[in-house]
């Protein structure tokens, strides 16, 4: 999916031998692409809410996501194109992670990449001094990258008949 806008001052990179990833704050005109990672059958059946979500229930959600001060969503850009979305929902102390990479773009370290930057911006907010993930126990890609940032298995819980492993990381002390 190829994104166009221009890039805003607040936007960040990484770069290593291999890739040049940025991300942005998610806005309105991201909706379609959004909804298009949540619809894709091999990422939301990896989701807690495992189930296909209409235009219209998206559309009416992100609205209200984007209203809120305590949710973060950050598009991830290869070059011009978008290639997943990392978001943080702030409760107390803790950010909980959601991530979504495109298809093409699944097991080439962008994932890694994208929530390390994130995860460090999200970390540097006074109130949170934690992120928190919960992985589908069977999703040893999702588990491999979240421990590749340094995320740390610390509880299993099972949600309705699927088991999920907490994961989390703290602020460097």
């Amino acid at each position: 999916m190829n994104n166009s806008r221009s890039h805003s001052n607040n936007e960040n990179t990484v770069e290593n031998v291999s890739m040049r990833i940025l991300f942005r704050s998610a806005v309105l005109d991201d909706v379609e692409f959004l909804l298009s990672l949540r619809n894709d059958p091999s990422a939301w059946s990896q989701f807690i809410q495992a189930r296909y979500v209409s235009k219209e229930e998206h559309f009416e959600w992100f609205k209200g996501v984007l209203k809120r001060d305590d949710v973060k969503v950050f598009i991830i850009l290869y070059g011009d194109t978008s290639v997943g979305y990392v978001r943080y929902e702030i409760n107390e102390a803790r950010a909980l992670v959601s991530i979504a990479i495109s298809a093409e773009y699944r097991g080439k370290g962008f994932g890694t990449q994208a929530l390390k930057l994130t995860g460090q911006k999200i970390l540097c907010l006074p109130n949170v001094t934690a992120l928190k993930a919960l992985v589908k126990e069977n999703n040893k890609e999702s588990l491999r990258c979240f421990e590749n940032v340094g995320f740390c298995r610390v509880d299993r819980e099972k949600k309705g008949n699927e088991y999920f492993i907490i994961m989390e990381l703290g602020k460097a002390t």
